[in-house]
């Protein structure tokens, strides 16, 4: 295997760089034309998720990430299917992680197996194929030397998980060099020199008031706190999103997700989850959860843009979508939509102000007539 794991932090001597660094191999690139990849580093979905490869899972603190980490584990561990994502065999994972005590785990896994009702078989083997360590004390380099090394040494894990990033980077993770240093020089040799994937679990930023109504596939790619490099090293990104209705959230592949299998939404690859009552597990939505989160969304919105039109009088249209760009936030294409519907509603009336050789002004009002109408 690879000899010990350090970081380079001055340029190599000659003598140094024939011991230790072998130079670059090429090979023609239309030697590629006819290639085919190997299917046993293929790990989740259609080449979802592969050797060397790793996968960013995103979501604020307390949605329920770990859950959903101890949960697919189990399931890949077996060789099942978990949140849509299918493994392409049983799987040997190794959890690291820096949150939960014995306990939160304890009630996690109940909660997943309670659920999952599985056979003496299964649970054989996952025990043989899934390990979990607790760990508190390393960062940076450290925590890559002394702590993810051994563990890939000792199990020879398919997929290594970090919960969560912020507990081991060792620094602010907006800092570029050293989230590269962690992240590119420090952990992607490793995946490579094992040959396994790894699975990071990071947050969004604490304070959050970023308009998502209008996002596509590329701004959720970005959605977690620090720098974009993040993101960049990921070969896959998923984004944990809550919704307006109560226990269920949107799981928003934004990187790859045409890999995945999931459905594809107007701006993105999506599906939709929900807590179990009674117990830490996460289900599937049912149709009925499902399209009420997408609808609730919308009538949010709906309301929202209708609560600054004033009880009585005229608001200038383009003063209204102002306002609710700036009091709700919502972008300017789903404000337009929101008075579209109002008024074919007929809970908002357009009136116009002629103007000589402009085109007319346009107000709105909550009645189809009015005294103050211009």
């Amino acid at each position: 295997m690879a000899g010990t794991f350090k970081y380079r932090t001055t340029r190599p001597n000659k003598k140094d760089t024939k011991k230790t660094i072998p130079p670059p191999k090429g090979r023609p690139l239309l030697a590629y034309r006819q290639f085919q990849s190997d299917p046993e580093k293929n790990l989740i979905g259609s080449r979802f998720l592969c050797v060397e490869g790793a996968l960013l899972l995103v979501g604020p603190s307390g949605i329920g990430k770990s859950s959903a980490t101890i949960q697919l584990a189990i399931l890949f561990s077996i060789g099942e299917p978990a949140f849509n994502l299918s493994p392409t065999r049983a799987l040997k994972i190794s959890i690291v992680q820096a949150e939960d005590d014995e306990g939160d785990i304890a009630e996690m896994v109940s909660g997943a197996t309670n659920n999952f009702k599985l056979t003496s078989e299964q649970i054989t083997s996952s025990e043989q194929n899934c390990i979990i360590y607790f760990h508190k004390d390393l960062t940076a380099e450290g925590f890559l030397e002394h702590v993810i090394k051994p563990i890939l040494d000792s199990d020879q894990p398919d997929i290594i998980i970090i919960n969560p990033l912020q507990a081991y980077l060792g620094a602010d993770a907006k800092d570029v060099e050293k989230v590269s240093r962690f992240l590119r020089n420090g952990l992607n040799p490793l995946l490579e020199a094992y040959q396994c994937a790894a699975i990071i679990v990071h947050h969004t930023p604490k304070t959050n008031f970023r308009n998502t109504a209008e996002w596509r596939a590329n701004d959720w790619m970005y959605a977690g706190s620090g720098t974009a490099d993040i993101t960049n090293f990921a070969r896959g990104v998923i984004i944990i999103e809550p919704t307006e209705v109560d226990k269920v959230y949107k799981f928003i592949a934004a990187k790859r997700g045409n890999r995945t299998g999931w459905r594809k939404e107007e701006l993105s690859f999506a599906e939709y989850f929900t807590w179990a009552d009674g117990s830490i597990f996460w289900r599937d939505a049912s149709a009925e959860e499902r399209k009420k989160a997408q609808c609730k969304k919308q009538k949010a919105g709906v309301e929202n843009v209708l609560a600054i039109v004033p009880e009585t009088g005229l608001i200038e249209k383009e003063e209204l979508i102002g306002r609710a760009n700036l009091e709700i936030p919502m972008g300017e294409k789903k404000v337009r939509t929101c008075i579209n519907v109002l008024v074919k509603e007929g809970r908002l009336f357009i009136h116009e102000k002629r103007r000589p050789k402009i085109k007319p002004e346009i107000f709105l009002s909550r009645f189809a007539t009015n005294n103050e109408a211009p």
